[in-house]
């Protein structure tokens, strides 16, 4: 299959694209990136310090220097193992980006990580679908930085939730599978969030694997209730620093 994956320049997305480009090695894969770092409207100092060492850890992988021990291909290595030049789309609903969508070709969409909402238009494209890997258990944590806040509300268990994207709605979408694992509090916010890709990409894996054969995977309607969170703000930071907890 062609298969687009959409992502962004951070170690997460990057770590996370990696597994899965490689197990994946005999689909025809074109990786998008919706752009470098984050602009948290919040949180100040702390969080632009968190998103320039997320864009530096994935600026060390490009120079073959996997300072967290992860083995896993920089966007650069993966450019090569793709035969594909890493693309950029900010806008995949404009009327050019839906042009540079189509012009894709790609049977299905795989976001991981990527900062852009797809609006009707966008998901219509691919005849397969369209899926993301959310870095929390819904319906419970919809939206941002899901580890951030199941840390901060002392849950027990972190997760990815695989589903698709049939609507404009944020990670409403009906879903496929699950991959709850136990939260390390001695462990930073970043250090657990990595610690979700391998299960949750292996469940990429396996769903490409069905759709592939013709046998859609399982669905999951999510219920209506649910919570959802935006980015936290500087009085959720420092409650988070309160607790003894680290960004990274």
């Amino acid at each position: 299959m062609k298969i687009l994956i959409f992502g962004h320049y951070e170690i997460a997305s990057n770590y996370a694209i990696s597994q899965v480009v490689e197990a994946l090695a005999d689909h025809q894969i074109q990786i998008v990136l919706s752009g470098k770092g984050d602009a948290f409207e919040t949180g100040g100092d702390d969080f632009s310090k968190l998103a320039h060492y997320e864009q530096e850890l994935s600026n060390a992988l490009n120079q073959e220097q996997d300072e967290l021990g992860l083995a896993c291909k920089g966007f650069d290595e993966l450019a090569k193992l793709t035969n594909n030049e890493i693309g950029q789309l900010a806008n995949p609903n404009s009327k050019t980006g839906l042009a540079q969508l189509k012009s894709y070709q790609a049977d299905l969409f795989i976001s991981i990580r990527y900062r852009k909402i797809f609006k009707p238009q966008a998901i219509a494209i691919p005849p397969k679908g369209v899926i993301n890997l959310h870095s929390g258990l819904l319906p419970k944590y919809r939206g941002a930085m899901a580890t951030f806040w199941a840390m901060l509300n002392g849950d027990e268990f972190i997760g990815s939730t695989l589903h698709y994207i049939t609507d404009k709605g944020i990670d409403t979408g009906p879903i496929i599978a699950t991959a709850p694992i136990k939260c390390d509090y001695d462990q930073s916010y970043l250090e657990n969030v990595l610690r979700l890709y391998p299960s949750g990409c292996q469940q990429i894996v396996q769903a490409v694997q069905q759709i592939e054969k013709k046998e859609p995977p399982s669905l999951f309607t999510q219920p209506l209730s649910g919570n959802y969170y935006s980015f936290p703000d500087m009085h959720n930071l420092n409650e988070f620093f309160d607790m003894g907890f680290r960004l990274m």
